[in-house]
């Protein structure tokens, strides 16, 4: 593996999904993130929507793996582009671009977890993602006080009380947090379905807005 690897990184020309088929996560991160600062990947993810590619264009995601800091996991998940012509079989589409995204995440008992990341939108570091997302579990949890102000587009009883608005938190996953007009914005739930936002300003932490919305179609 590490003669191929090796032999791969001597190659000129970009590398072809059917060459990285042949090697493993943490090889293939080597020669697709070849001069960028980069941890080890762990794994590679096929998103499972191929209708979404672009006409030539195949994704693949590499995902780091995560570190443990004071505050919590981070690691970034690399999209890496492919691209190939009408002619061109898929396996010898040749990578075009490279970009990558931060994630974090609250550690557990056996310390970080392989999955259950929150994406941090652009602009935001992980050093104040980490701490909001600490608290948003203390809301779920009723750890810490909170007086809602709820709205719900589906009609699913998410504002019946404050009970059930904590009840609901807690069943749902974060996907995502930015900050917007000096406001903490969490999603909640399953990218594609209703949409779950928690907001809150970290100088009112008690006034907390939960909304429910279905999502605009493509």
């Amino acid at each position: 593996m590490m003669l191929m690897t090796m032999v791969l990184l001597a190659t000129q020309g970009p590398p072809t999904l059917s060459a990285l088929a042949k090697l493993s996560p943490r090889a293939a991160g080597e020669i697709v993130l070849a001069g960028k600062d980069h941890e080890p990947v762990a794994k590679i993810v096929v998103p499972t929507d191929r209708g979404m590619d672009p006409p030539g264009m195949i994704e693949r995601q590499l995902v780091e793996r995560p570190v443990a800091g004071p505050q919590g996991c981070s690691r970034r998940r690399w999209i890496a582009r492919f691209s190939h012509g009408p002619d061109i079989a898929e396996g010898e589409a040749a990578l075009s671009s490279v970009s990558a995204s931060t994630e974090v995440a609250l550690p557990g008992a056996a310390g970080c977890p392989d999955d259950g990341y929150v994406r941090l939108n652009p602009g935001l570091e992980a050093t104040q993602a980490l701490p909001a997302l600490r608290y948003l579990d203390d809301i779920r949890r009723g750890d810490a006080p909170a007086k809602f102000t709820c709205s719900d587009e589906t009609a699913s009883g998410l504002c019946a009380d404050p009970g059930k608005i904590r009840q609901a938190l807690a069943k749902l996953s974060s996907w995502a947090v930015t900050r917007q007009n000096g406001q903490m914005v969490f999603w909640l739930g399953t990218p594609g379905q209703a949409v779950t936002e928690v907001r809150y300003s970290p100088d009112r932490l008690d006034q907390v807005t939960v909304s429910r919305r279905i999502p605009a179609p493509f």
